[in-house]
């Protein structure tokens, strides 16, 4: 050997260090750019381009997998390199990088999946290692790469977008990119405001995840470790109710969700977008277009009324929520202050049906109506201010 690959072999500690003794003269490689020596426990490979490098162990093996210097990685230009965890090893390459842990062996990810992949955080951020190599989709067209906390999936139209277990869980039953949905064209986005992003994927968190995909939109809740619960934004066929032709005119979006929460007496309720066509319907629209309310919030905060709902005396599955009042204030005269004016009692409905699921399911329902209870009158419209009225009554 000589040049830059034995200058390596050197900085190695030469035979002493972990490649060992030479197995091989200096050699050739098939194509006329690059150089090899061979030891006993890996090699040192060298290009113009990349400079001089060994590759040995899983790693080592992998890359040789896929097709050495002349496969889909190319030449290595980095040396293999302790990740920050302590535990794994990783090696860049020209085209690509190969990522081993004891837990998930070593796996290769390249270009578009990669570079994603580094914007989540690489194997410290929630999607872990991989788990498997960088493949080609069933259709041809995409490429993909499962992690232990999610996907990524690349083609030349959509790009790459990553997508959480609990995405996963549900795209994988509708027969991933070749079902009706199609390939990911958006970030998953968590729809609760009141959890980070980094939460998704918490065993303790309760998180509603959506993500848009080529037809169509899924959303997931759940508890991650105790079971994922899913749906898609979609007509369930656990719910016959029918869709009348001036409802929104995709059935999907009957059923996106728009607030989550969970009652004193632990119950996970659900406000959907729903619909209203002047006679009946349920849900956000119904709240908005039968009894003038646009303020989503109070849903999650009626659900925190500390008697935690009563069941409806006109069904087995619907609980009452009643908010004492909603208040606006006016600040009439500077010298007296501010006194309230205008007050209002609130109620809802939630519908916990669940076609036999756990009562924590996201099919459950959800809100069938808000509405201000004037002396039960129920038919009138609620007063504009209600929509600015912040959570806790003020």
């Amino acid at each position: 050997m000589c040049g830059l690959i034995l200058e390596k072999y050197k900085t190695m500690d030469g035979p002493r260090g972990s490649l060992g003794m030479p197995t091989s003269n200096e050699k050739v490689l098939p194509d006329q750019v690059g150089r090899v020596s061979v030891f006993e426990h890996g090699s040192i490979y060298w290009s113009p381009s990349s400079d001089a490098h060994p590759v040995w162990g899983r790693i080592g093996d992998k890359w040789g997998e896929k097709g050495w210097e002349g496969g889909i990685l190319g030449y290595p230009i980095t040396d293999e390199l302790r990740n920050p965890d302590g535990r794994g090893v990783r090696q860049f390459f020209e085209r690509g990088a190969v990522y081993w842990s004891p837990e998930t062996d070593a796996h290769s990810v390249n270009g578009a999946i990669l570079d994603k992949w580094a914007s989540l955080g690489y194997e410290s951020g929630s999607y872990g290692y991989p788990v498997i190599d960088e493949g080609t989709t069933p259709d041809n067209v995409g490429r993909f790469n499962h992690f232990r906390g999610g996907s990524i999936y690349w083609t030349a139209g959509t790009g790459a977008w990553n997508m959480p277990a609990e995405i996963a869980a549900v795209w994988s039953g509708e027969n991933f990119e070749q079902g009706p949905l199609g390939y990911p064209i958006a970030r998953p986005e968590n729809v609760d405001p009141t959890l980070a992003d980094n939460q998704i994927g918490d065993p303790q968190a309760q998180v509603t995840v959506v993500q848009r995909f080529q037809n169509g939109t899924v959303q997931a809740v759940g508890k991650s470790g105790d079971g994922y619960v899913t749906f898609f934004n979609r007509v369930s066929p656990a719910f016959d109710l029918p869709i009348p032709d001036n409802a929104p005119k995709d059935p999907a979006s009957v059923w996106d969700v728009f607030r989550t929460g969970v009652d004193k007496k632990g119950r996970f309720g659900v406000l959907r977008r729903g619909y209203y066509d002047g006679k009946q319907g349920f849900g956000a629209d119904k709240m908005k277009y039968r009894h003038n309310i646009t303020n989503y919030p109070l849903f999650t905060e009626m659900l925190r009324q500390p008697d935690g709902g009563t069941l409806a005396p006109w069904s087995d599955t619907t609980y009452q929520y009643d908010m004492p009042a909603g208040y606006k204030k006016q600040c009439k005269y500077l010298i007296w202050g501010c006194e309230w004016t205008d007050q209002v009692p609130m109620r809802m409905g939630v519908d916990y049906r669940d076609d036999d699921r756990p009562p924590v399911a996201p099919k459950t329902f959800g809100l069938v109506t808000m509405y201000c209870n004037f002396n039960d009158k129920k038919d009138l419209l609620c007063p504009d201010w209600v929509n600015n009225l912040r959570v806790g009554g003020n």
